[in-house]
C-alpha cells in the first residue's frame, strides 16, 4: 500500500511537485533509485517483477503507482495477470500521450486493482481499473492512496493538510528554476514519516480487518513485517528535475538517502 500527494500545475513554472511513501513487505526485495541500464527510466525497481511504483524520464514523463485496496477473495487473478509495476514502466517506455495511455489501459483486464497517475509537463490523467475512467486533471492538491481518488481516506486528508501548510508555503515562495531546498525537503520527510493513526470511526472500509485498517492507517505504516519501505520527492519543470529517495531500513539505523538531479541555472 502507498500513498501520494501531487501538486500538478499550482506552483510557478514547477508542474509537477510529488511526494511519496511506498509500502512493501520488508522481505520483498527493491533496488534503489536510479538510471536504469538500456532504458530512459529514472527509478527505484521492484527486483521481483522488475517494475517500478513511481519513475520519471529526464523528458519531462512521470508517472505514480499504488495498489487498489481489496480482500484476497474478491481478486479475480490468472496465472497470466502482469505485475501492476510494470504499467509505470510501460508508459515511460511509450511514445503516447498520458490520455492516450490511459485510455488504451482502460481496454484491458490483465491487472489487480491499482491507480495509476500519469504525466508530462502538460497533462496529468488519473485512471483506477476499479471505478475512475481516464480523468485529466485540472491544476490542484491531490492525494491518492489505495481507495479511489475521489475517497477522503483520514490520512489522505492528512497528508493534503499537511502539504499545504507546511510545504506549498516555503515553495510558493522559493525562486522557479532553483533546486528544492533542504528545509523542503526536511519538512517533506517529517510529513512522510507521520505515524497518527486515524480514528476508529474514520476508518475506511476495504474489506480487511479492523486491526489491518487501523495499521494502514497512517501515513508511515510500521509492522512487524510490513510496512514503508521507501519515502520520495520527486520535482520537474523545463529548467530541469529533481528525485531524491528516502530507504527506510527496520532495525539498521538511519534511513538512506538519494538523491539524483540536474538542473539548468
Amino acid at each position: 500500500m502507498c500513498i501520494t500527494a501531487l501538486a500538478w500545475q499550482i506552483l510557478p513554472d514547477r508542474p509537477v511537485f510529488l511526494v511519496s511513501n511506498r509500502d512493501e513487505f520488508y522481505a520483498r526485495p527493491a533496488a534503489p533509485l536510479g538510471e536504469w541500464v538500456d532504458s530512459c527510466i529514472i527509478a527505484g525497481q521492484d527486483s521481483v517483477s522488475h517494475g517500478t511504483w513511481l519513475g520519471m524520464t529526464k523528458q519531462g514523463k512521470w508517472a505514480v503507482l499504488t495498489n487498489y485496496r481489496e480482500p484476497l477473495s474478491s481478486q479475480q487473478l490468472t496465472p497470466h495477470d502482469r505485475s501492476r509495476g510494470l504499467l509505470v514502466t510501460d508508459y515511460l517506455n511509450s511514445n503516447v500521450s498520458p490520455m492516450a495511455f490511459a485510455q488504451k489501459l482502460a481496454a484491458q483486464h490483465s491487472y489487480a486493482g491499482f491507480n495509476l497517475i500519469v504525466g508530462d509537463l502538460s497533462q496529468a490523467v488519473v485512471f483506477s481499473n476499479r471505478g475512475t475512467p481516464p480523468t485529466p486533471l485540472a491544476s490542484g492538491l491531490y492525494t491518492l492512496s489505495n481507495g479511489l481518488i475521489s475517497e477522503p481516506w483520514p490520512k489522505m486528508e492528512r497528508l493534503r493538510l499537511r502539504v499545504t501548510q507546511e510545504v506549498l508555503p516555503i515553495m510558493l515562495a522559493s525562486k522557479a528554476g532553483q533546486p528544492v531546498s533542504d528545509d523542503v525537503v526536511n519538512t517533506v520527510w517529517q510529513i512522510l514519516s507521520d505515524r497518527i493513526q486515524a480514528e476508529d470511526e474514520a476508518l475506511p472500509i476495504t474489506g480487511i480487518s479492523p486491526d489491518w485498517e487501523k495499521l494502514l492507517s497512517s501515513i508511515f505504516i510500521q509492522t512487524p513485517m510490513y510496512g514503508t519501505r521507501v519515502s520520495s520527492l520527486l520535482t520537474l519543470d523545463r529548467e530541469g528535475y529533481e528525485f531524491v529517495e528516502k530507504t527506510h531500513v527496520p532495525d539498521m539505523g538511519n534511513p538512506i538517502a538519494k538523491k539524483i538531479g540536474y538542473w539548468h541555472i
